[in-house]
């Protein structure tokens, strides 16, 4: 085996398939020979083969056919010399330059070529293992979700800060891997939300949570715009109207807080407290308009109410931040199960729940406890516009929110998901717009994905990240 060739990151090596087996995917670590650069190398992984295309070749091929046809016709045998036989079975491994080897030490490729006078040493898997993911040994919180050539690899849970997607198509093994994930950061006690569009997640270890059902939203623990924008997505209410709430609620909110402190009680408020302050909420005098601002959001508050929406003054049922700390406690999950609800009904769900996330993200902050959660969204475009989910990705990055994208159509998600990402788990993929959606991230690249993940078996994966120190 020989350097052909080395263009930027790509390198072409020379081989004959007698004495060489070559797969995508293989590795090899290429060392100079020379004096003055002896102890560095580069690692290159194969990401395709290709003939050798070489003028001689062609010229000897068409020889050939032609030759054939003048045999048959003159019925005439001709003793051609061989030549060009071994030189027609030449193939070139195409690979690119992942990591650089100075002093034994890999680093991060900084440019540097060898000449065509080097070692190539095929790579072990330990070898890749131990020298670039790391010793599985050194690993604290070891997340084994798969085999590297039948090698278990141990990949640093703690490394999967903060943004990672999880895509493929339909079959690949999507939901297979994100399970996988999931219940091994439970079992570190790790808190993890999933908002389970497709009833795929009902574990044994699930709390299962549908809104209007078994889970109801704090009023009390939700900023007062937030209460009015799920009351009025529920029940759209006029233009008007909606302005004036939005300059009221605030205080209404206020004004409960203080009936509390004056009675010693911990602050709760509910639909029938905002029913009882119609005039607040709607001031003025008994004009007819005023009159129709009030009965319309009687019949918005009444709606909301009856839908079971938000948890009232009485109700002793577990708040999520109290749920939350089960989890953490008995090796359990919140499991928000979306598969019998309406879409507008997922978005007001997502939002409020998203919201409540943040904030106990900034309570985990101020008890210096910093038990922030992973949270796994399944399909997130079907439920969450694109500008909340590049909102709320782009503020849980600076508290401390994981998260998790799991789609079969990774261009639905904004490019900002993957101009920012941090890992990408990456099955089987065909379109070609997904595949150059998925190359947006600093460390893909639309060649390797191409040539790898299109020709990739069932429940085969490629990693790339933190987790493995951006090495695919």
């Amino acid at each position: 085996m020989q350097i052909y060739k080395i263009e930027s990151d790509d390198v072409y090596l020379l081989y004959h398939p007698g004495e060489d087996s070559i797969q995508v995917g293989a590795q090899f670590l290429v060392t100079e020979k020379f004096e003055a650069e002896k102890d560095r190398g580069i690692i290159v992984q194969i990401i395709e083969n290709e003939s050798l295309n070489y003028p001689g070749i062609v010229q000897e091929i068409v020889q050939n056919s032609l030759e054939s046809a003048f045999k048959v016709k003159n019925n005439i045998i001709i003793n051609n010399e061989d030549s060009f036989s071994d030189i027609k079975s030449l193939k070139i491994a195409h690979g690119k330059i992942r990591k650089q080897m100075v002093d034994n030490r890999i680093i991060d490729w900084e440019g540097w070529i060898p000449t065509r006078n080097v070692d190539i040493k095929v790579m072990t898997n330990d070898e890749v293992i131990k020298r670039i993911v790391g010793e599985p040994s050194s690993i604290e919180f070891s997340l084994d979700i798969c085999k590297y050539n039948e090698q278990e690899l141990s990949l640093d849970a703690t490394k999967l800060d903060m943004i990672n997607v999880i895509t493929g198509v339909k079959g690949s093994g999507k939901s297979h891997t994100a399970k996988n994930i999931l219940l091994r950061l439970i079992d570190m006690r790790v808190p993890c939300i999933v908002f389970d569009v497709n009833n795929e997640y009902n574990f044994p270890n699930a709390i299962s949570l549908r809104l209007g059902h078994n889970f109801q939203l704090d009023m009390s623990v939700m900023e007062p715009l937030q209460v009015f924008g799920v009351i009025n997505s529920i029940f759209p209410l006029s233009s008007r109207t909606s302005e004036n709430v939005e300059n009221t609620i605030i205080d209404v909110f206020d004004q409960r807080r203080r009936q509390c402190e004056s009675f010693g009680r911990e602050f709760t408020i509910d639909m029938d407290y905002l029913l009882q302050n119609l005039e607040v909420l709607i001031p003025g005098g008994n004009q007819d308009y005023i009159r129709n601002m009030r009965a319309g959001l009687r019949v918005a508050l009444n709606t909301v109410k009856q839908r079971n929406i938000f948890r009232t003054r009485e109700d002793n049922t577990e708040e999520l931040g109290q749920i939350y700390e089960r989890c953490i406690k008995e090796k359990k999950f919140i499991r928000f199960d979306f598969s019998e609800m309406s879409s507008k009904l997922q978005k007001i769900a997502v939002e409020a729940v998203n919201n409540r996330i943040i904030q106990i993200c900034n309570e985990e902050a101020n008890k210096s406890r910093h038990l922030y959660p992973f949270i796994f969204f399944e399909e997130a475009h079907t439920y969450i516009d694109e500008k909340a989910i590049v909102d709320f990705a782009t503020r849980g990055r600076h508290i401390g929110i994981r998260m998790f994208f799991m789609t079969n159509t990774p261009d639905a998600l904004p490019e900002m998901i993957f101009r920012q990402l941090d890992n990408l788990f990456l099955l089987r993929l065909t379109h070609k717009n997904d595949i150059k959606h998925v190359s947006l991230s600093s460390f893909t690249y639309e060649e390797t994905v191409k040539s790898i993940t299109t020709r990739m078996p069932d429940r085969h994966l490629m990693v790339i990240g933190n987790i493995t120190n951006n090495y695919p």
